[in-house]
């Protein structure tokens, strides 16, 4: 079902993609060619450029914020074998006081870790979705160019 949605929602984004792409063009015959055949024209390659540029149908990835947690966790509780060390007391408080410290710095750390899992997985999103919309604007000025347009 989720591989399906996804799919849908290319689908229905590909084509605002697509509308986007063309409003930010200039298209003008250059051959004399009709205004009928200028539609044709752009349909044709609107459906082109969507063909060569469509995204892989993986699902897209997850788990950011789950991988951002789980490397902060570790790095909360090393943080807190660190400190344990720096601290002369540490040792002789009792093992109950000890571990709760340890887990409330692998806690910490672990949200701090989600949070920057979740930006980076965002950015990465973001990222990929600009170079999608490069690509298609790409595919669709090379072939209306082929097909004897002037494009600015």
């Amino acid at each position: 079902m989720r591989l399906a949605l996804h799919f849908t929602m290319t689908m229905i984004l590909g084509g605002s993609l697509a509308a986007f792409a063309q409003q930010q063009m200039t298209i003008n015959p250059a051959n004399g060619q009709s205004p009928e055949q200028m539609e044709k024209d752009k349909a044709e390659c609107t459906s082109i450029a969507e063909q060569q540029t469509a995204p892989s149908q993986a699902a897209p990835q997850a788990g950011g914020r789950a991988r951002g947690a789980a490397g902060g966790a570790a790095v909360g509780a090393v943080h807190a074998e660190r400190q344990a060390d720096d601290h002369p007391a540490y040792d002789r408080a009792p093992e109950d006081v000890q571990e709760e410290y340890r887990r409330e710095q692998a806690k910490d750390a672990a949200a701090v870790g989600a949070v920057a899992g979740g930006a980076a997985q965002r950015r990465s999103r973001r990222q990929e979705k600009a170079s999608e919309t490069a690509s298609f604007d790409d595919a669709f000025r090379s072939c209306i160019v082929g097909r004897g347009y002037n494009v600015q």
